[in-house]
């Protein structure tokens, strides 16, 4: 496996220290969050890939994807696609529907095949996939509902994020099965760990570090190994510990876990 971090669980830090961090802490890669706040603004989407793209390539540190937080169909969600592939990014998450129960799940799911259906000419233009997070709350909450989104579309342009403590949120299958499921859909692999805890009488959930969740790490990782998977695991840990002592733990358990 190689190991990444995903820019939203560093906060607001510069991008040099951001990548500074990375390397200290023997990551590969980087995953940016486009956002407003932090770190790519995607309203100036070709200048700011052009200049965390030689932040990166000066450390030797790999740009994994770019996630931003934009809907498909959104005019700013093909700028950062565009840059993207101008400088050879592979991957760009791409925001599939949430579910609120307001509108019918068939009348979103119909809505979002004709999405993707552009998406993927747009994948074919500029050699970039987009993939879609399995996240609770939305219309892709598991392996099979994403399968479901994506089994019409070529996995060159289209695939998923599998991300296991989302799942424990929402959406848990089997982690071997949903990889299964997945199969060339799959694209990408978020690392974070969750639970549930009962306070005033009502189970809430809550992220938690990696080695204290419902998720078990080892066992994702060997079903990961087993239906070939060795790309990506790009930590999105919102636990509460102290930022570095996460980096630094993160890597070391899920190396160690690997074995």
């Amino acid at each position: 496996m190689k190991y990444s971090v995903f820019t939203v669980m560093m906060g607001p830090l510069p991008r040099e220290e951001v990548v500074e961090l990375l390397l200290r802490y023997g990551y590969e890669g980087v995953e940016w969050r486009v956002h407003p706040e932090f770190h790519l603004n995607p309203e100036n989407m070709k200048e700011e890939v052009k200049e965390v793209s030689k932040i990166c390539r000066e450390a030797g540190l790999q740009i994994v994807a770019l996630s931003p937080y934009l809907p498909l169909g959104s005019p700013l969600l093909e700028k950062v696609v565009y840059a993207a592939g101008e400088y050879g990014v592979p991957l760009v998450r791409i925001g599939v529907p949430s579910y609120t129960g307001k509108a019918c799940y068939w009348t979103l799911y119909d809505e979002t095949k004709k999405k993707l259906e552009q998406f993927e000419k747009v994948g074919e233009k500029t050699g970039v996939k987009g993939v879609i997070e399995i996240h609770m709350g939305n219309i892709a909450t598991s392996p099979s509902l994403a399968k479901w989104l994506l089994k019409d579309f070529n996995p060159r342009y289209v695939g998923a994020i599998f991300d296991p403590g989302n799942m424990i949120a929402e959406g848990y299958e089997a982690w071997k099965m949903g990889l299964e499921i997945l199969g060339e859909h799959l694209a990408h692999c978020h690392a974070k760990n969750g639970g549930w805890f009962k306070q005033d009488k009502e189970w809430k959930f809550s992220f938690v570090p990696m080695d204290e969740g419902i998720a078990d790490w080892k066992d994702i990782l060997h079903s990961l190994q087993a239906v070939g998977y060795d790309s990506w695991i790009s930590f999105e840990d919102f636990s509460p510990l102290p930022l570095e002592e996460k980096l630094k733990r993160n890597i070391e358990l899920c190396k160690e876990w690997e074995k």
